[in-house]
């Protein structure tokens, strides 16, 4: 008998997959899916369950449009008239709703079918947020693996994020790698941190693995970058 389906625990996770989780890994940063909502609560449920954060008990403070009762990833919910006529003007009004919880840096990711409308997302956050670093992923590697993904993500995260150049900070390490979507990633980069101190080894950031916009500006100062891979 030929099976013409995958099993639960064959399925992998794709490239939108990672670009998603990419954006999610900022800790004080923000992702908004410029997509339908079918795109979204997965992705959402997701995020909240890799890297919990003080948002998940406060419910009632997510209805409004956009965010649905979820505090991560909220969406534009592209309907069938935005996909024919374009949907700019719900983008910026989903970027004045999440600027209004101050993330420290907005990412705006494209799903593939609204890859296909064209909305110019560069022209809408210099209207709706001319002030805020914002990271754009205009074409998500919807047939790439995750880590694929992930790696278009954060390439996005940190050309919006990294100053041009800064002193060295001696004895610092930056740690790439790790990301969100590791099993036990943030005990991973806690041990990590310990280990190191003991040598006085300063960690300055965690590429992709739950740092703050602050830890990624210092990311240039590193003295050096340490890659991790399993054993």
């Amino acid at each position: 008998m030929t099976c013409n389906y995958y099993e639960a625990g064959r399925i992998q996770p794709d490239g939108f997959t990672g670009v998603l989780l990419a954006g999610e890994s900022v800790r004080d940063g923000a992702v908004i899916l410029h997509g339908p909502t079918g795109c979204r609560a997965h992705h959402s449920a997701m995020s909240e369950s890799v890297f919990p954060r003080d948002d998940a008990p406060e419910r009632l403070n997510f209805l409004e449009p956009f965010y649905f009762g979820q505090p991560r990833i909220p969406t534009t919910y592209l309907d069938g008239d935005d996909f024919v006529f374009g949907a700019r003007e719900k983008l910026v009004r989903a970027i004045n709703a999440t600027m209004k919880r101050n993330p420290s840096l907005i990412t705006i990711i494209n799903s593939p079918g609204a890859a296909l409308i064209g909305d110019n997302i560069i022209q809408a956050v210099a209207e709706a947020a001319p002030s805020a670093p914002c990271a754009v992923v205009e074409m998500s590697p919807l047939s790439a693996s995750l880590a694929e993904g992930y790696q278009q993500g954060l390439i996005s995260v940190l050309e919006a994020l990294l100053p041009v150049c800064q002193i060295i900070e001696p004895r610092t390490v930056a740690l790439v790698g790790l990301s969100i979507a590791h099993q036990y990633w943030a005990g991973s980069v806690e041990e990590l941190r310990r280990l190191l101190a003991l040598c006085n080894i300063k960690v300055l950031c965690a590429v992709g693995a739950g740092s703050s916009v602050e830890e990624y500006h210092a990311l240039p100062r590193a003295a050096c970058y340490a890659v991790l891979h399993d054993e």
